[in-house]
């Protein structure tokens, strides 16, 4: 616990230090594989879980998802600040934070049971797959962090019904790829918020898809030290064309048909993001976990440029219509439009 606790200072604090960030992550995946005695060379930590909205990755993976630094760090200080927040409402109350897709160590929950007392948070943990549900559980139980734990639920989160004895005050979902990509984010985001009180904290808050237009050329000519503003300057974001979101949620019980997610086709018209040369295309997501806290374009695996085109002599496309479909493989659709 005094080795979380530490990890935890590294994670929240407003200051980003690189180095000590990465030192207290390789730390912290130590840590978890001492309490878990997960053993990587084992088949059934490579199995994922195919499912009609999209596939939950196996174990093995789910754990590699803390050597992304940025997603680490701004969604574990996101669900920490979130958690403040609550409390200036609900006084001494706990604050109930549902958990949809833990993997086997609940990276994102663990640092907070060493900032609060178990009678200020309490966890509801939902975890497909069997082997990082058992995971997680002796996780949990080795720390000696039983007491934060409402309870635990191997389901599919696309399909669960919350308990109603409980007022669930944050959901926190990290299951997605870039460019919204495989993973049933969207699908597990819409059954869950659906749920609950129109005020509830979603983290991420939102999850934007944009069409970029990029001069790799002079990218590429960068260096290590040019800064993120320059290189900035040699990539032009549309308007988004799908942002998933509470809000998206709830306009679609109003507006949005019965029967499964369908969403409207968004055309861009590339003269109009005012580029005057590019030679590559792609889907660019950017996440805002909880106010302040971001993860911005190619700052981590989540955000990295989705490639859709290259282009060489020939001439451009003028535009492109995008649509995201859900399905057992999520993807934004696109079609470029001459």
């Amino acid at each position: 616990m005094k080795r979380i606790s530490e990890i935890a200072k590294v994670l929240i604090d407003d200051e980003l230090d690189y180095l000590k960030l990465s030192n207290s992550l390789k730390d912290y995946k130590n840590l978890l594989f001492e309490i878990s005695e997960i053993q990587l060379n084992h088949e059934e930590h490579r199995n994922n879980i195919y499912l009609d909205s999209g596939k939950a990755i196996a174990t093995e993976w789910a754990i590699r998802c803390i050597d992304d630094i940025m997603r680490t760090k701004q969604f574990v200080k996101g669900v920490f600040e979130a958690v403040k927040d609550v409390q200036q409402i609900k006084g001494n109350d706990p604050v109930y934070i549902l958990y949809a897709g833990t993997g086997p160590f609940a990276t994102l929950a663990l640092p907070l049971i060493s900032l609060f007392d178990h009678t200020e948070i309490q966890f509801v943990f939902l975890e497909i797959n069997p082997v990082s549900m058992a995971a997680v559980k002796k996780t949990i139980n080795e720390l000696e962090a039983d007491t934060y734990i409402h309870s635990f639920h191997e389901c599919d989160a696309t399909k669960f019904d919350i308990p109603s004895d409980i007022e669930i005050d944050i959901v926190l979902t990290e299951c997605l790829q870039c460019a919204l990509a495989k993973e049933p984010q969207v699908s597990i985001t819409f059954n869950l918020i659906k749920q609950l009180k129109k005020d509830v904290i979603l983290i991420p808050e939102d999850i934007s898809l944009y069409i970029g237009l990029s001069d790799t050329t002079k990218i590429n000519h960068m260096s290590g030290s040019d800064s993120s503003e320059e290189i900035n300057s040699h990539y032009t974001n549309s308007p988004a064309v799908y942002s998933l979101n509470k809000e998206l949620v709830w306009n679609y019980r109003t507006n949005g048909p019965e029967n499964g997610l369908s969403f409207e086709p968004v055309e861009v018209d590339f003269e109009s993001i005012g580029r005057d040369h590019f030679n590559q295309v792609t889907i660019n997501t950017e996440i805002t976990v909880y106010k302040d806290n971001h993860i911005k374009y190619n700052e981590s695996g989540l955000t990295i440029p989705n490639i859709i085109l290259d282009i060489y002599d020939e001439s451009p496309p003028k535009g492109i219509r995008t649509q995201y479909l859900v399905s057992n493989s999520p993807v934004l659709k696109t079609e470029f439009l001459n």
